[in-house]
């Protein structure tokens, strides 16, 4: 399961999952609803997405990870624009957690370390 951006369907969003067949925390929300998930898991997994790209701490994002089992992160241009900057830093920081296994102008993957 890969972690990336999250925004209105048809634009950007989810370009890792279209182009890799790869699933995601959160696709397209309306396609996700007509697939049979409720609108408070949609909304659980858009504010955990937050959470990870955002202000959350380590533990909050540990269990976001192992909720949904997470295993890639990607950081690229359309997640600093859609959550900000000045969160990221901390996959490149939090070698306990996430490992860096692709970079390439401005964008990067992380995995997830299992414990």
């Amino acid at each position: 399961v890969t972690a990336e951006a999250h925004g209105p369907g048809y634009g950007p969003y989810t370009r890792i999952t279209m182009h890799t067949g790869l699933p995601t925390v959160l696709g397209w929300e309306h396609h996700v609803y007509q697939r049979g998930t409720s609108r408070e898991e949609i909304h659980r997994r858009r504010e955990g997405l937050k959470l990870l790209y955002g202000p959350g701490n380590l533990d909050e994002i540990r269990e976001f990870i192992k909720r949904y089992k997470v295993e890639y992160i990607v950081v690229g241009e359309l997640e600093r624009i859609t959550y900000g900057p000045e969160h990221l830093k901390k996959f490149e920081e939090s070698g306990d957690l996430f490992q860096p296994v692709f970079k390439n102008q401005g964008v990067a993957l992380f995995k997830v370390v299992k414990h």
